[in-house]
């Protein structure tokens, strides 16, 4: 027979343990300016707007 008892809420993390796992997480590249993708410096305007035919 298993006794494990399933129902039994795991247990919250402190203040000071969120705190800590919040320092630990990295930046997600959508707000590291340097790892964007979707950020076009030099855009080539003939290219988006399709040129001049």
């Amino acid at each position: 027979m298993n006794h494990d008892n399933d129902d039994t809420p795991a247990p919250q993390p402190s203040a000071t343990e969120r705190q800590l796992r919040r320092l630990m997480v990295p930046e997600p590249a959508a707000y590291a300016p340097g790892k964007r993708l979707d950020v076009i410096h030099e855009p080539d305007l003939e290219l988006l707007w399709g040129g001049q035919e």
